[in-house]
């Protein structure tokens, strides 16, 4: 990805340089590993949150939070927000959004469990008043920074479009298509992706890598109709392209933490888009975009 290029004209993206050289973050000393880093640990957090048998909040409500979350931290440093309560409240916002509401107190009894790494532990009154207050005290700075982007489109959303407008193919392989396309978009939420490109253009890079590791040939032939990358509208197919590359990016095919269940599976090892293992934490990158000299 190109450091000085911006990918698209609306509102609230930054170019690679900007992030990388001006963020909140790094005005307060956070270096771009540590603010990758904290972002992933972040939504990772939500994830366990909003996947719990209890809590159980839909994929659109998660990305939602997610979304927010990225951009409130284009705003506000991770030095003086902790990226577990800004994620635990932009889950609440989001739920409240979505009108999925969650009560505060389920909200707040597993963010303690999971914080403590202590998910069967029955959490303390204290442990919950302490997380119910950091959840009303961060939920309407949250809103205020996140209101003038409320109305941008998640990348998922253009997934439907091309449902409808791939042609040529048996509705199974496009259904399995869409299906590895929408995966590789929830993967997306660990990095703040969207603070670079728009929502279609990442939605296409999805269904490039989908129909790449499917074996699903793509139409890129005028002479045979319309080429599966005018559908995503964009000019330059260089955009889609480095959205591709930063998609690829985001998986931890190095560093990783293998917890109990995954030392047995070769495929958690070896495979990187092995999308049913939830037992791989991600830690960060292997191949962190290089900020131009200066």
């Amino acid at each position: 990805m190109e450091n000085n290029i911006k990918y698209t004209t609306e509102p609230g993206h930054l170019t690679a340089y900007e992030f990388h050289y001006n963020s909140p973050s790094r005005r307060d000393n956070v270096t771009y590993i540590q603010e990758i880093f904290q972002r992933a640990k972040g939504v990772q957090f939500m994830e366990r949150l909003r996947t719990n048998p209890s809590i159980s909040l839909d994929s659109y409500t998660y990305a939602l939070a997610a979304h927010y979350f990225h951009i409130f931290y284009m705003h506000k440093s991770l030095k003086e927000f902790n990226c577990f309560d800004v994620g635990a409240s932009c889950l609440f916002l989001a739920a409240k959004i979505t009108d999925n509401r969650r009560d505060l107190n389920l909200i707040s009894d597993f963010s303690a469990r999971i914080s403590l790494k202590q998910i069967q532990y029955i959490s303390s009154d204290h442990e919950i008043n302490k997380w119910k207050h950091k959840i009303l005290k961060y939920e309407p700075r949250i809103f205020f920074v996140i209101y003038p982007y409320m109305d941008i489109k998640l990348p998922f959303q253009f997934l439907f479009m091309f449902h409808d407008s791939l042609t040529g193919y048996d509705q199974e392989i496009v259904n399995r298509l869409i299906g590895c396309s929408f995966q590789l978009l929830m993967d997306c939420m660990f990095a703040p992706i969207m603070l670079f490109f728009s929502p279609i253009t990442i939605s296409a890079a999805a269904i490039f890598l989908a129909a790449k590791f499917s074996d699903i040939p793509l139409n890129d032939d005028p002479r045979a109709g319309a080429c599966w990358f005018e559908l995503a509208k964009v000019e330059d197919i260089n955009i889609i392209a480095a959205a591709v590359d930063y998609i690829l990016q985001s998986y931890p095919t190095g560093p990783v933490i293998i917890k109990s269940g995954c030392t047995q599976d070769p495929n958690c090892l070896n495979n990187p888009l092995h999308f049913g293992c939830t037992e791989i934490e991600y830690v960060g990158r292997t191949q962190i975009p290089t900020p131009p000299d200066t």
